[in-house]
Protein backbone atom coordinates (compact mmCIF):
# COMPACT_ATOMS: atom_id res chain seq x y z
CA UNK A 1 0.00 0.00 0.00
CA UNK A 2 1.07 3.68 -0.34
CA UNK A 3 1.51 6.31 1.81
CA UNK A 4 -0.03 9.53 0.23
CA UNK A 5 -0.08 11.32 3.69
CA UNK A 6 2.74 12.62 5.14
CA UNK A 7 3.42 12.50 9.12
CA UNK A 8 2.09 14.98 11.63
CA UNK A 9 3.98 16.69 13.97
CA UNK A 10 3.59 18.77 16.81
CA UNK A 11 5.61 19.76 20.00
CA UNK A 12 6.28 17.00 22.37
CA UNK A 13 5.00 17.81 25.72
CA UNK A 14 7.84 15.49 27.14
CA UNK A 15 11.36 14.29 25.67
CA UNK A 16 11.43 11.27 28.13
CA UNK A 17 7.95 10.46 27.54
CA UNK A 18 6.60 12.00 24.26
CA UNK A 19 9.50 12.51 22.09
CA UNK A 20 10.00 10.54 18.88
CA UNK A 21 13.32 10.75 18.40
CA UNK A 22 14.47 10.30 21.79
CA UNK A 23 12.33 7.38 21.93
CA UNK A 24 13.00 5.66 18.85
CA UNK A 25 15.64 2.91 19.02
CA UNK A 26 18.74 2.27 16.40
CA UNK A 27 19.33 -1.40 16.54
CA UNK A 28 22.20 -3.03 14.40
CA UNK A 29 25.47 -2.22 12.21
CA UNK A 30 25.87 -1.87 8.52
CA UNK A 31 23.62 -4.07 6.42
CA UNK A 32 21.94 -5.11 9.64
CA UNK A 33 20.59 -2.22 11.04
CA UNK A 34 16.64 -1.55 12.00
CA UNK A 35 15.40 1.16 13.28
CA UNK A 36 12.28 0.64 16.14
CA UNK A 37 10.54 3.84 15.39
CA UNK A 38 8.33 5.24 18.57
CA UNK A 39 4.76 5.03 18.48
CA UNK A 40 4.27 8.82 20.48
CA UNK A 41 1.18 11.04 20.70
CA UNK A 42 3.05 13.98 19.26
CA UNK A 43 3.62 12.29 15.88
CA UNK A 44 0.88 10.82 14.13
CA UNK A 45 2.11 8.61 11.11
CA UNK A 46 1.04 8.53 7.86
CA UNK A 47 -1.60 5.80 6.93
CA UNK A 48 -2.61 4.59 3.59
CA UNK A 49 -5.59 6.06 1.55
CA UNK A 50 -8.11 4.22 0.43
CA UNK A 51 -12.20 4.83 0.15
CA UNK A 52 -13.02 1.90 3.05
CA UNK A 53 -9.73 3.22 5.31
CA UNK A 54 -10.86 6.45 7.79
CA UNK A 55 -8.03 8.48 8.94
CA UNK A 56 -7.18 8.23 12.11
CA UNK A 57 -7.67 10.20 15.11
CA UNK A 58 -4.75 11.59 17.61
CA UNK A 59 -5.25 11.26 21.20
CA UNK A 60 -5.10 15.15 21.26
CA UNK A 61 -8.74 14.83 19.42
CA UNK A 62 -10.34 11.89 21.21
CA UNK A 63 -9.77 14.44 24.71
CA UNK A 64 -11.16 17.05 22.82
CA UNK A 65 -14.26 15.17 21.52
CA UNK A 66 -15.13 13.38 24.83
CA UNK A 67 -14.92 16.89 26.90
CA UNK A 68 -17.44 18.88 25.43
CA UNK A 69 -16.78 21.90 28.18
CA UNK A 70 -13.53 22.16 26.41
CA UNK A 71 -13.75 25.68 24.00
CA UNK A 72 -12.84 24.84 20.22
CA UNK A 73 -9.32 24.60 19.67
CA UNK A 74 -7.53 26.65 16.99
CA UNK A 75 -4.11 24.51 17.16
CA UNK A 76 -2.11 27.29 17.58
CA UNK A 77 -1.52 25.86 21.40
CA UNK A 78 0.71 23.41 19.86
CA UNK A 79 2.87 25.83 18.01
CA UNK A 80 5.80 27.22 19.91
CA UNK A 81 5.65 30.82 20.63
CA UNK A 82 9.36 32.01 20.59
CA UNK A 83 10.04 35.43 19.62
CA UNK A 84 12.76 35.91 17.05
CA UNK A 85 15.55 38.41 18.04
CA UNK A 86 17.06 39.87 16.03
CA UNK A 87 21.23 40.92 16.46
CA UNK A 88 22.58 44.11 15.99
CA UNK A 89 25.68 45.22 14.65
CA UNK A 90 26.93 45.87 17.92
CA UNK A 91 25.58 42.35 18.97
CA UNK A 92 26.99 40.53 16.07
CA UNK A 93 30.04 41.86 16.65
CA UNK A 94 30.80 40.74 20.38
CA UNK A 95 29.40 37.28 19.05
CA UNK A 96 32.37 37.11 16.99
CA UNK A 97 34.77 38.61 19.05
CA UNK A 98 33.45 35.69 21.43
CA UNK A 99 34.00 33.36 19.41
CA UNK A 100 37.45 34.60 18.73
CA UNK A 101 37.05 34.39 14.60
CA UNK A 102 39.64 35.68 12.50
CA UNK A 103 38.96 38.09 9.56
CA UNK A 104 37.74 35.78 7.10
CA UNK A 105 35.63 33.58 9.81
CA UNK A 106 33.67 36.55 10.77
CA UNK A 107 32.40 37.79 7.54
CA UNK A 108 31.11 34.58 6.54
CA UNK A 109 29.68 33.84 9.97
CA UNK A 110 28.16 36.83 9.62
CA UNK A 111 27.00 36.31 5.93
CA UNK A 112 25.51 33.02 6.92
CA UNK A 113 23.49 35.00 10.01
CA UNK A 114 22.14 37.54 7.22
CA UNK A 115 20.98 34.90 5.02
CA UNK A 116 19.09 32.86 7.66
CA UNK A 117 17.39 36.07 8.91
CA UNK A 118 19.17 36.24 12.06
CA UNK A 119 20.23 39.21 12.37
CA UNK A 120 18.70 42.96 11.06
CA UNK A 121 18.69 44.08 7.14
CA UNK A 122 20.83 47.27 8.03
CA UNK A 123 24.18 44.89 9.76
CA UNK A 124 26.93 45.01 7.63
CA UNK A 125 29.34 41.88 6.82
CA UNK A 126 31.95 43.21 5.33
CA UNK A 127 33.08 44.99 8.52
CA UNK A 128 35.44 42.63 9.40
CA UNK A 129 38.00 43.14 6.35
CA UNK A 130 39.49 46.34 7.65
CA UNK A 131 38.76 45.83 11.49
CA UNK A 132 43.08 45.49 11.80
CA UNK A 133 43.53 49.47 10.57
CA UNK A 134 42.27 50.78 13.59
CA UNK A 135 45.17 49.71 15.39
CA UNK A 136 47.43 49.47 12.78
CA UNK A 137 49.16 52.83 13.21
CA UNK A 138 50.31 52.10 16.45
CA UNK A 139 52.25 48.98 14.93
CA UNK A 140 55.62 49.14 12.89
CA UNK A 141 57.15 46.85 10.53
CA UNK A 142 61.14 46.48 10.16
CA UNK A 143 62.34 43.67 7.76
CA UNK A 144 60.30 40.29 9.45
CA UNK A 145 59.61 41.67 12.28
CA UNK A 146 56.28 43.55 13.72
CA UNK A 147 56.58 45.70 16.34
CA UNK A 148 53.49 48.14 18.81
CA UNK A 149 55.71 51.43 18.23
CA UNK A 150 53.18 53.41 20.48
CA UNK A 151 52.23 51.99 23.09
CA UNK A 152 50.58 55.00 25.08
CA UNK A 153 48.70 55.53 21.82
CA UNK A 154 47.24 51.73 21.69
CA UNK A 155 46.52 51.89 25.31
CA UNK A 156 44.48 55.51 24.76
CA UNK A 157 42.69 54.16 21.93
CA UNK A 158 41.44 51.16 24.21
CA UNK A 159 40.31 53.06 26.77
CA UNK A 160 42.52 51.44 29.00
CA UNK A 161 45.35 53.21 32.08
CA UNK A 162 48.94 52.56 30.94
CA UNK A 163 51.11 51.93 34.14
CA UNK A 164 54.48 50.11 32.40
CA UNK A 165 54.94 49.09 35.94
CA UNK A 166 51.99 46.66 35.74
CA UNK A 167 52.73 45.57 32.03
CA UNK A 168 55.72 42.77 31.04
CA UNK A 169 57.32 42.30 27.83
CA UNK A 170 55.70 39.55 25.80
CA UNK A 171 57.62 38.00 22.56
CA UNK A 172 55.79 36.15 20.39
CA UNK A 173 57.47 34.21 17.75
CA UNK A 174 55.30 32.96 15.39
CA UNK A 175 55.92 33.44 11.71
CA UNK A 176 53.88 34.28 9.16
CA UNK A 177 53.93 33.63 5.53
Amino acid sequence: MKFNMPMVWRQPFSHASDCYFCLSEKKGVGKNLTWNYANVDSVIPPVPHSTDTSYPISAMQKSEESSEEAPESSGSEFQPHIEQQLLSQAELNNWVRNFGLSKDKSEIFASRMKERGFVFPDVKTSVYRNRHKQFAKYYTKQDDICFCSDIAGLFEELNEVHSPTEWRLFIDATKRA
